[in-house]
């Protein structure tokens, strides 16, 4: 089903394709590590500091990651968007990852694209992550 976008008709050609895996991220702060208190925050692990050549300092460790790809045509041009939301970086727990998780995932191409999937479309088509797929 087609969908207004702030971009124009827009409809899925294939269903989301999301996951969650823990992979390596990297932090110039520790905000996103640990909590109040000092201690490691839930899910995070393997915390390694490193240091940057121009004298700055990061962080980078394991965390859960939800990644999202989406197949669409807008105005009959296809597209793919690939998206990454890091845990307490976009999302502050695991349940609220695996729900946007659920939310992208149960998205129907036959109907119309709303929620989360809408957001991202509107967010990045034609920006970091957008890719055209039509090379003629």
């Amino acid at each position: 089903m087609t969908t207004t976008t702030d971009y124009g008709e827009c409809f899925l050609t294939a269903f989301p394709h999301v996951h969650i895996k823990t992979v390596l991220q990297r932090y110039f702060d520790k905000e996103h590590l640990y909590n109040d208190d000092g201690s490691l925050k839930e899910h995070i692990s393997n915390v390694e500091e490193e240091s940057y050549n121009y004298g700055g300092t990061g962080y980078k460790c394991l965390c859960p990651t939800l990644f999202v790809t989406l197949e669409y045509k807008m105005n009959g041009c296809p597209y793919m968007i690939t998206h990454e939301y890091a845990l307490y970086e976009n999302i502050e727990s695991l349940k609220e990852l695996e729900q946007t998780k659920d939310n992208i995932w149960n998205q129907d191409p036959s109907e119309e694209i709303e929620g989360e999937t809408l957001d991202l479309i509107n967010a990045f088509h034609n920006g970091h992550g957008c890719e055209c797929l039509d090379y003629d």
